[in-house]
């Protein structure tokens, strides 16, 4: 009997601290919710875990980064430098080494206290590359591939 209760605490425990997505949102979808949608370059990695589990290609995990916002296109911040919290493990947020330093990409943020975060349930940072955005715009018409101007033409429209 005891093991059967040890073993419900144990499913219960992983259940609670589990990260489901009911659905995946496009970045359109997505840009509707979110505080702060910016044109932004990776600039460095700002935090690492320091869990000794949370190595990566012999490297310590990105926790943190710090973006500089190149265009800023939904959201009233008046920073040129902000910080973007990632995932440490379950916080349902995407994980910062998903973001090279020195790439840049349209991000749709959601406000984390001090800083800001990005959701992993959904699109919610396209890559940017030649003016061009890529990733999943639009569920209407399955779009992976769209030009910056028509992307922020249609977030504007939409709000």
């Amino acid at each position: 009997m005891k093991k059967i209760g040890i073993v419900m605490l144990f499913l219960t425990i992983n259940i609670t601290f589990a990260c489901e997505c009911i659905s995946s949102a496009s970045f359109l979808d997505a840009a509707q919710s979110v505080e702060l949608i910016v044109v932004a370059k990776v600039n460095k990695h700002t935090k690492f875990s320091k869990e000794p589990s949370y190595i990566y290609n012999d490297q310590k995990f990105p926790i943190e980064m710090e973006l500089e916002i190149i265009d800023k296109i939904k959201g009233e911040e008046e920073k040129k430098y902000i910080s973007v919290r990632g995932d440490r493990g379950a916080d349902c947020l995407r994980y910062i080494m998903d973001f090279p330093v020195k790439t840049e990409w349209v991000f749709a943020l959601v406000r984390d206290k001090n800083s800001y975060a990005i959701v992993s349930c959904g699109d919610y940072a396209l890559k940017v590359k030649n003016k061009m955005v890529y990733g999943s715009i639009s569920q209407k018409d399955k779009a992976k591939k769209r030009s910056i101007r028509r992307l922020k033409k249609e977030i504007r429209n939409n709000l």
